[in-house]
């Protein structure tokens, strides 16, 4: 996953704008998620370790699975590993994560 803080975009960032990327994955021993960072935003607010808390990335993983699961059957891809989605998503005033818009990842 790709975050970043306030209004600054992930896709064409400010200059010295770096987001937060990290990984969520199935590693846990019983089959939980685990959070791996690859590097933290340069625009962190003071006080903060990363943009997003556990609980809202717990949230978004919860609407990601139901995305991913809802167009695999949609598609007919239940059982095709590669099959993967595209979401872009907000955290509102509210710290409530909204999701914006969802589509097929396309190579």
């Amino acid at each position: 996953m790709n975050v970043q803080a306030g209004e600054s975009l992930v896709t064409n960032p400010d200059p010295g704008a770096t987001p937060d990327e990290f990984l969520v994955a199935r590693l846990g021993p019983r089959g939980e998620y685990e959070i791996q960072y690859v590097r933290h935003s340069s625009l962190l607010p003071p006080g903060r370790d990363a943009i997003m808390t556990r609980p809202q990335i717990d949230e978004l993983v919860r609407y990601m699975e139901r995305i991913q699961s809802h167009f695999a059957r949609v598609y007919r891809r239940e059982d095709d590993p590669t099959f993967a989605m595209d979401l872009e998503f907000k955290v509102d005033a509210a710290n409530k994560v909204i999701i914006k818009q969802a589509r097929p990842w396309v190579d």
